[in-house]
């Protein structure tokens, strides 16, 4: 290596340790957000179990933050991750997942299993096959992803036994919105004691990764994002969710923002370094003044573990070490210079982790070089493991030592002099306690625990540090314990120091039991009173009790006693509080207080068929108001209009296929004289209208969208067709009309031998003169040329003898003289063997879709009754045939209107 390249690699160095922290996301990992971190590294350090809930939204926001569905590959992106952590553990680790997606529900899609072999592979395929369709839900409701997860991991904690490190990995790209009830549930998850310091107190930590546009489609507004922030740590900006401050034996969690979907694999493989321990160090695009011709130095100082780099670049990287060894970077794992080093590899995005597995670091400066465009995420490992205990006990009333460890994994202390700085601290109850001097990996401080004080103290303890020379910044390693308070030999002890109720699921009471055993020196006894407890809000009145005020131990002997704890309700949350229990010596005489802690969780699962019912309710409610709406709209739109100035119309004509012409002497098929005035005082919209022998109605659909349909009927019974394109014949009884009067023209016919005669109606408003009356007329009868030859056609078939106008009750007597006189045989048919009704010998209708007026042998209403008037009672509102809805009298069948399809009783909405 060249001097000035060399050079070039220690201003490149500087600038990556100088550059902000690495982040996909606008916002930095927060100092909770760090403290989540170290918390779980420490915690998976000395578990059995490492427990993952995936829960990843499928709002439909989706479609507009993520249409590339890169939410998959930042998905099997944490899962490749996560595979790789017991293999850090040594693999003493066991690591198990679960997929979940949340909207308005909680759906399990891939089930508890571990992050290897088909259940690794059952994990991404969901990711792949089901994600990208779940993108549908109206709702993003929070409460159900967060309460989902506590109660599956909590019930694979049960299942599984041991010691567990729950972790819920939660991914939305939108707000909380649940409708008219976003405020109600915003509350149900921050209140005090509510469903988020449930999932705290539960030892839960939420990592909310969060897909966040500033605009756009889906964009979020600020203030939801500082909402999602405080339900993750506790506070965001101008707002808090759950108790504050957080509790210190309590699991804060962390916020973690993408801009981009383009940056989510990047940001989860970030998570998956951060869950082992790593701290973000800068985010760096390759070439670039940190990266000069695509070189990336990468220094590790003499206190430092190792390092992670995350890179998304097409080309594979090169890796130089510290003795100027240079390596191609494949996927699999290798040593260089006693250094671990591993490389993963999935479609663009490689992973190259370089740790010393044993004894202190070793210092110098590695390189990646990318020959392509590449943005690199850097992460630094500490490597060191933090303790914090108590080895004397702590006992009350008298100053008790407390010790913090640091090591590396190996066994090695952790020396001071390797690093610019080095901070510990440590807290027991909450309060911080005063640290000496690291020496040989030991810092000791003291503590004085006063009667009346916690039965269970908790430690936490911290450790930051800065490497030197480069300046690396480490940590959070972090480390907690609880210590049981003693009391002096002559006290009974408590080896339960923490009453802990049950999980309350759906119920309102629990049975907790706390074991005592007597002083040796003799009869000792312990009584209770009633302490502070907090609960959620919905959970109303919240008590402990006992069958026992008082408790009476023999000397040395062991008793089992149990305390009842109820609710008002059911409710999601948890209770807070403590019991003071008075103890009383062997000499009967002294006497001293303990506050024991009272903890319980409350769940309150859903209601599966209340909220299928409510849900369908609301369906139908959606439905239903369009609907309502969309029946008045038409019960407004489907009338006439009519006025002062609405005219009629009625010219005696002779139909031809060619059209109506003039019966009389008239100069022209309309003229001016043939036009009269309705007799309308004001103008009105109405239902229904006679005018010029016709009787104008409408029906109304079901189906609320459909159009209401206008109709035509002559009122004596003749035959009706209308230039109505839609429907000008609907085998004569009547035709289409239209609510705008004079844009169709209807004629009222009476065929007979040789000639169809009747009269051409127009009804129109004149609003422009009669001239203008006149040529719209003669205009409309031009432009239904066709409709004129359909209408004559279809008449001469239906009775090209007679008049198809017949008396009432004379029925059977006009068909017989009608059959005579135009050649029928004895049977009445003509010569191609069809009846008056035009029917086969068989019976079959000759021409299906054009029937004769009525057949009186088939109708029930009798010989002297019309066939559509059987003298029930007809349901159509609008019809213009009587006041009264109620059976018509008998002697008025022949005012009865014509059958139609609406005439029946109506079908069912639900058709």
């Amino acid at each position: 290596v060249t001097a000035r390249r060399a050079a070039g690699l220690v201003l490149a160095a500087a600038l990556l340790l100088l550059a902000p922290p690495a982040r996909a996301q606008t916002d930095a990992l927060s100092d909770v957000g760090q403290r989540t971190f170290a918390q779980v590294a420490g915690c998976a350090a000395g578990a059995d179990h490492l427990l993952v809930a995936i829960v990843v939204d499928e709002s439909s926001s989706l479609r507009q933050t993520d249409p590339g569905n890169r939410r998959v590959g930042a998905i099997t992106t944490a899962v490749n991750a996560l595979a790789g952590l017991p293999g850090a553990a040594a693999g003493k680790l066991d690591v198990e997942a679960t997929l979940a997606t949340f909207g308005s529900t909680y759906t399990q899609l891939v089930p508890w299993g571990g992050v290897e072999g088909a259940h690794a592979d059952a994990l991404t395929g969901a990711a792949r096959t089901q994600l990208p369709g779940r993108d549908r839900a109206d709702e993003t409701d929070y409460r159900v992803a967060l309460r989902g997860a506590q109660q599956s991991l909590q019930q694979r904690q049960a299942a599984l036994g041991g010691t567990s490190c729950p972790v819920l990995l939660w991914f939305t790209d939108g707000e909380l919105d649940v409708g008219a009830g976003t405020q109600a549930a915003a509350a149900e998850l921050c209140d005090p004691q509510g469903l988020v310091d449930g999932l705290r107190g539960a030892h839960i930590p939420v990592i909310a990764v969060a897909l966040f546009t500033d605009a756009g489609a889906g964009a979020v507004p600020p203030a939801a994002r500082e909402q999602l922030r405080a339900i993750a740590e506790g506070t965001g900006d101008g707002t808090r969710c759950g108790a504050q401050p957080v509790p210190a034996d309590a699991a804060p969690g962390a916020y973690l923002r993408a801009d981009r979907p383009a940056d989510l694999r990047r940001l989860f493989a970030g998570v998956a370094a951060l869950l082992e321990g790593g701290r973000a160090a800068a985010r760096t695009t390759c070439p670039g003044d940190a990266c000069p011709g695509g070189a990336l130095p990468v220094p590790l100082d003499r206190g430092v573990a190792g390092f992670r780099a995350v890179l998304e670049t097409s080309a594979p990287p090169r890796l130089i070490a510290p003795d100027a060894g240079r390596h191609d970077l494949g996927a699999g794992s290798s040593t260089v210079l006693g250094a671990a080093v591993l490389v993963t590899t999935a479609e663009g995005l490689t992973t190259v982790s370089v740790t010393y597995p044993a004894g202190p670091p070793r210092s110098g400066v590695w390189t990646l070089e990318t020959d392509g465009p590449a943005a690199v995420d850097v992460y630094y490992f500490w490597g060191v493991a933090l303790g914090a205990a108590a080895p004397d006990g702590i006992v009350v009333g008298q100053p008790s030592r407390l010790e913090v460890t640091a090591r590396f994994p190996d066994g090695t202390p952790v020396d001071p002099a390797a690093y610019q700085s080095l901070h510990l601290s440590l807290r027991a109850g909450g309060a911080d306690v005063p640290l000496g001097t690291l020496a040989g990996g030991t810092a000791s401080g003291e503590v004085t625990l006063p009667p009346g004080g916690p039965a269970a103290v908790p430690l936490s303890a911290l450790a930051t540090a800065t490497s030197a020379p480069s300046g690396i910044a480490l940590g959070p390693a972090a480390a907690s314990a609880t210590v049981t308070a003693a009391l002096p030999p002559a006290f009974p002890r408590l080896d339960t120091p923490r009453l802990t109720f049950p999980t309350l699921s759906d119920t309102t009471a629990a049975t907790g039991t706390l074991l005592l055993t007597g002083s040796d020196r003799g009869p000792t006894r312990a009584c209770y009173a009633p302490g502070p407890l907090t609960g959620p809000a919905m959970a109303g009145r919240v008590a402990v009790t006992s069958d026992q005020r008082c408790l009476d131990l023999p000397a040395g002997a062991a008793r089992a006693w149990d305390f009842h704890l109820r609710t008002g309700a059911p409710a999601d949350g948890r209770v807070e509080g403590t019991l003071p229990l008075t103890l009383t010596a062997a000499d009967g005489q002294a006497t001293t207080t303990v506050a024991v802690p009272v903890t319980a969780g409350l769940v309150r699962p859903v209601n599966e068929p209340l909220r299928w019912g409510l849900t369908a309710a609301l369906v139908l409610l959606a439905l239903a108001v369009p609907c309502v709406i969309g029946w008045a709209g038409n019960a407004a739109v489907g009338r006439f209009a009519v006025g002062p100035r609405t005219r009629v119309a009625s010219v005696p004509v002779v139909l031809t296929p060619g059209g109506p012409r003039r019966a009389d002497d008239a100069p022209a098929l309309f003229t001016a004289d043939d036009f009269r005035y309705l007799p309308e005082p004001a103008p009105r919209r109405v239902t229904r209208l006679d005018a010029a022998g016709l009787r104008f109605s409408r029906t109304l659909p079901l189906v609320p969208f459909a159009e209401p349909a206008a109709w035509v009927r002559s009122a004596s019974g003749k035959l009706v067709a209308s230039t109505d394109p839609r429907q000008p014949w609907l085998d004569g009884r009547r035709a289409r009309a239209s609510f705008g009067l004079g844009s169709a023209l209807y004629v009222a016919l009476e065929p007979g031998a040789g000639e169809v005669r009747g009269r051409l109606v127009c009804v129109a408003e004149d609003s422009a003169g009669l001239g203008d009356l006149v040529e719209a007329g003669l205009a409309e009868v031009a432009r239904s040329g066709a409709v004129w030859d359909e209408i004559h056609r279809r008449v001469t078939a239906l009775c090209p003898a007679e008049p198809a106008v017949v008396a009432a009750g004379a029925g059977r007597a006009a068909t017989g003289r009608g059959a005579a006189a135009a050649g029928r045989d004895a049977a009445g048919r003509d010569a191609a063997g069809r009846d008056a009704a035009g029917r086969d010998a068989g019976g079959r209708d000759a021409d299906p879709q054009y029937r004769p007026l009525w057949d009186d042998a088939d109708e029930p209403g009798g010989a002297d009754a019309a066939p559509w008037d059987d003298g029930g009672q007809r349901w159509d509102e609008d019809s213009p045939w009587g006041g009264d809805a109620g059976p018509h009298r008998p002697d008025d069948h022949h005012h009865g209107h014509p059958p139609a399809r609406d005439d029946d009783a109506p079908p069912s909405v639900f058709r």
